[in-house]
């Protein structure tokens, strides 16, 4: 039966040298030898000014606009406190 542990014994070192031999392998593969490739610095966007269709202010669907009342002010009494923060 001794026997049989120092085979399991063998088997779990082995099996351990193994995974971080993998690991080590790995690491130095992905930052020791490739070469990183060079990077150039970001274009300069250009953008474009967008275009406005100012005929669209004089046809009919913008005067059915006008039909809509303004939108009143409310009273002075009821706009809120004057400081928020300060304690009632």
């Amino acid at each position: 039966m001794a026997f049989k542990d120092i085979e399991k014994e063998k088997k779990e070192v082995f099996a351990v040298l193994l995974a971080i031999g993998v690991i080590v392998i790995l690491f130095l593969w992905r930052f020791v030898l490739t070469v990183p490739e060079p990077t150039s610095p970001p274009m300069a966007t250009t953008r474009r000014v967008p275009e406005i269709d100012f005929d669209y202010l004089k046809s009919d669907e913008f005067e059915m606009l006008r039909q809509y009342e303004p939108i009143t002010p409310l009273p002075e009494e009821s706009m809120g406190r004057n400081n928020p923060f300060l304690p009632y």
